[in-house]
């Protein structure tokens, strides 16, 4: 059955597999994907979307917590016929990411560095950045030190991409004056060197995902 599921919720589950040996975590991501974020599925689809045009191949990411979206951004890389390198970065490090990323086969592939996110960037991670998550601290001040961070290190064709825009600490207000690509009251992505077609090509690819969610609360 999983078998026949749409290639972003086939890479989704794989992640939650990889919990099994935790199930208290498992069950909390899967009550949080399913109904505390209501968002996490308008993100996955967009990941989605994303991921089929642009094909990245080096994605950095503020935030790892338990390693589950860095696996799973991982997942739909080698879905899109492309596995990346990632690197993931918290102040602090999760004992289960290991074992998710192990089990993905992404060993190798998915670096965790430990430290404040807009310092590690710059000593860290490499020029080319092709897709970039901002999901750290979810403050004003936190979203714009690693904006500036990861900017310099951006490839020419890239996306950047911003979760929790109504977290209360204020993330969204600094990423609103970026002038983003709004497509969810929670995520914004700022995109460089994309073609009109292929922005196109995006959202449609998420509003088809969407749909037929939106036609079932009609």
């Amino acid at each position: 059955m999983v078998g026949m599921w749409p290639a972003h919720d086939r890479a989704l589950w794989r992640c939650l597999e990889a919990m099994v040996e935790h199930p208290e975590i498992q069950a909390a991501a899967m009550e949080s994907l399913t109904l505390g974020a209501k968002h996490s599925r308008a993100a996955r689809s967009m990941l989605w979307a994303i991921f089929s045009v642009l094909r990245p191949g080096y994605i950095v990411e503020t935030g790892t917590s338990h390693g589950l979206t860095s696996g799973f951004m991982w997942a739909l890389g080698e879905a899109v016929g492309k596995r990346p390198t990632v690197v993931t970065i918290d102040i602090a490090p999760s004992t289960l990411s290991p074992t998710v990323w192990r089990h993905l086969g992404a060993t190798g592939f998915i670096t965790f560095v430990r430290g404040d996110s807009a310092s590690q960037i710059p000593q860290r991670c490499r020029e080319g950045i092709e897709f970039a998550l901002v999901d750290g601290d979810h403050t004003y001040a936190g979203a714009e030190r690693d904006w500036r961070a990861i900017t310099p290190l951006m490839a020419r064709r890239s996306v950047a991409y911003f979760d929790n825009m109504g977290h209360i600490d204020g993330c969204g207000r600094f990423v609103n004056g970026l002038n983003p690509h709004w497509f969810h009251p929670e995520m914004a992505m700022v995109v460089c060197g994309l073609s009109e077609a292929e922005l196109q090509t995006i959202f449609t690819t998420y509003i088809g995902l969407e749909l037929p969610l939106w036609w079932e609360a009609i």
